[in-house]
């Protein structure tokens, strides 16, 4: 239903200010005072009237709040007078925030031969990128003009509008995880950008959670209103220790965001992860060497029994052998001789990778002693108190997963505490 609100063409100057206010008021109050003024959210009709006729004036039919959208959203009302002019009438609507609505044409025409007729007005929705929440905005006449003095410099209240934002502020990272760094000095990258354009400077600061296995550069990354659209790339460098520590997972941490933007202060991203793989292990004895070598293989495929057996011998180094020219389930088997009791401690690391490889220890009358089987490529490790005597090391390639490629290599080692 239409509401049709009659002025007294008689009213004082001051009244009819007072009127405009309490009007405008109106429109103004929110959702519960409008809501109680304008039920179910009704289209309303204001007749604005002349000096001459009570029943001439401009005639508003619209929402209590025209809501528009940042995706385009579009609001309507449309314009009308309520007597025949007698003289051609022009009104000139503006949109007070151009960058938040704008008016689908600024002029309408009322022509004495065409009354009565009504314009419609479409208000469309700007997208500006910035998340800065809803704006509000008014619709304004800013120019009534006739040689009908009933309509010229006429003025009616200004419609409130309110457009919806789209945006939300937010710092996106990407890898945040499954990054890759070396001892040997392996880099990996990631990005950092934001979600939304700032009104004011962002700054993200970085470090890493362990400098001894990573280092970061740039450690600051700086966003303003012009570049915020460019994600900007961090590298991310290994650092050797000088340690057997094996791989060693750290981060990224991202400090909260320092701006003056309400909505990035204090926003705080993902902290990527990051692996350092060791390398330490892979340090092989010199090539000139005085003292008799980590083992000595014997050969294939004798080797796949306790009696074809080569030689592996205690706190010689390292033995780096592998399966070249065997198949899944074969052994390679060594004798180990102590002279004297001791505690002995048996390592095998896999260097290949994508193969699993198990490790048991057996005594001269081939019983088992002591075994080590962890899944997939953790390294396997036996220590065990021996008498003097010989012993046999088996290395038994359990397992190769999809894809493995070569056969596997490994540096299996023996070292005694007395």
């Amino acid at each position: 239903m239409k509401n049709l609100i009659a002025i007294d063409p008689r009213m004082s100057v001051t009244a009819w200010a007072v009127w405009i206010t309490i009007f405008s008021s109106v429109l103004l109050m929110g959702s519960k005072s409008t809501a109680a003024h304008f039920p179910d959210n009704a289209r309303h009709s204001v007749a604005l009237p002349s000096a001459a006729r009570e029943d001439a004036g401009i005639i508003i039919e619209s929402t209590p709040v025209l809501t528009t959208t940042e995706a385009g959203g579009t609001a309507v009302f449309s314009v009308g007078l309520s007597a025949a002019p007698t003289a051609t009438v022009t009104l000139v609507f503006s949109s007070t925030n151009a960058a938040e609505g704008v008016l689908s044409s600024d002029a309408l025409v009322f022509e004495p031969a065409g009354w009565p007729v009504t314009h419609t007005l479409i208000i469309t929705g700007q997208d500006d990128l910035v998340a800065d929440g809803p704006i509000s905005y008014t619709v304004r006449l800013v120019e009534a003009t006739s040689l009908d003095p009933r309509y010229n410099q006429s003025i009616v209240p200004d419609l409130v509008a309110i457009n919806l934002d789209n945006d939300a502020a937010g710092i996106t990272v990407a890898p945040a995880s499954d990054l890759a760094t070396t001892e040997l000095g392996g880099t990996d990258s990631f990005t950092i950008a934001l979600n939304s354009a700032p009104i004011s400077p962002v700054t993200v600061t970085l470090a890493s959670s362990d400098s001894s296995e990573g280092t970061i550069a740039p450690t600051k990354a700086v966003f303003t209103p012009l570049n915020w659209k460019v994600a900007q790339n961090i590298t991310v460098t290994g650092v050797d220790d000088e340690l057997d520590d094996g791989d060693i997972v750290y981060a990224i941490n991202t400090h909260p965001a320092i701006s003056n933007d309400p909505m990035y202060s204090g926003l705080n991203a993902d902290d990527p992860r990051v692996i350092n793989r060791n390398n330490d292990f892979f340090v092989y004895v010199p090539l000139i060497v005085l003292s008799p070598p980590p083992c000595t293989e014997a050969p294939e495929p004798g080797n796949n029994t306790a009696e074809g057996a080569g030689i592996l011998r205690v706190n010689a180094g390292i033995c780096a052998k592998s399966f070249v020219g065997e198949t899944v389930k074969n052994n390679d088997y060594y004798a180990l001789t102590l002279e004297a009791p001791a505690a002995v401690t048996l390592r095998l690391k896999n260097t290949t990778g994508a193969h699993d490889l198990d490790l048991y220890l057996y005594d001269s009358a081939k019983t088992r002693l002591a075994y080590s089987i962890n899944s997939g490529q953790l390294d396997e490790t036996i220590t065990q108190s021996l008498s003097a005597g010989t012993y046999f090391v088996r290395v038994y390639w359990y397992e190769a997963t999809a894809n493995a490629g070569a056969p596997p290599s490994y540096a299996l080692t023996a070292v005694t505490t007395p």
